[in-house]
């Protein structure tokens, strides 16, 4: 969203890119999306992902960053000292475990 011109943009329109229970952050300009439920009607035992994704809005692009160690959603994410964060969330893999 741009709030001088009042216009909104649509990032991505990839269906590789998780929409479901993913969180965000923002750092200098950059968007960064990770982890989150991602269908995949291949892999149907196993619908979390452990993407960390971030995108470039200048140059409308996505880059595939380090994955996070497990799969997790409905979490947290929080950016501080030149680092970002994730915080608790869920891991179904386990049997709807709570990380904390």
């Amino acid at each position: 969203y741009d709030p001088a011109g009042n216009e909104c943009y649509v990032a991505s329109l990839s269906t590789r890119i998780p929409k479901n229970h993913c969180s965000l952050v923002t750092k200098e300009n950059q968007i960064f999306v990770c982890g989150g439920l991602f269908y995949n009607e291949e892999i149907q035992d196993d619908p979390l992902s452990s993407y960390f994704l971030q995108y470039d809005p200048l140059d409308s692009d996505w880059l595939g960053m380090p994955p996070l160690p497990s799969p997790r959603c409905l979490f947290g994410l929080g950016e501080g000292e030149n680092s970002i964060f994730v915080i608790g969330g869920k891991e179904l893999k386990e049997g709807e475990k709570t990380l904390d």
